[in-house]
């Protein structure tokens, strides 16, 4: 079938806007013009583009092969123009960029499953179940 969906304009736009920021907060932890502390602060303030990034595919409307992730398209153009040593510094900004989401990912189920924990006990408390 050569029923092929093209995007919408504000799925280009969206594409644009993520890559955009992506790549900004990509260069900025690849270069290290951040000081390495300020590093999870950059990452937290960025946290809902890396993880749209991380589960945006590529479709064939975009100039991309059909189901190309857009973090591996990033990283790919990032590496290509990044010079000598341009792949290490992009994938270990990615992998430090990924450990972060999963962390962060993982602390935030951790206090959604401790949140919920306390409110049984607050509704336990409030309206004891009777026999």
């Amino acid at each position: 079938d050569d029923d092929v969906r093209l995007p919408t304009d504000a799925e280009i736009e969206r594409r644009e806007r993520l890559t955009y920021e992506f790549r900004t907060m990509l260069r900025t932890v690849a270069e290290g013009t951040t000081p390495e502390e300020e590093v999870p602060s950059l990452l937290a303030r960025n946290f809902d583009a890396i993880m749209e990034v991380i589960g945006t595919s590529v479709g064939e409307g975009d100039g991309c092969e059909d189901g190309r992730s857009l973090l591996e398209e990033i990283a790919r153009e990032e590496a290509e123009n990044g010079g000598d040593g341009g792949l290490d510094r992009v994938s270990d900004a990615i992998d430090l960029i990924l450990a972060f989401a999963e962390s962060f990912a993982e602390e935030a189920r951790s206090a959604d499953e401790a949140h919920k924990r306390l409110l049984g006990t607050i509704f336990q408390t409030i309206a004891p179940e009777t026999d």
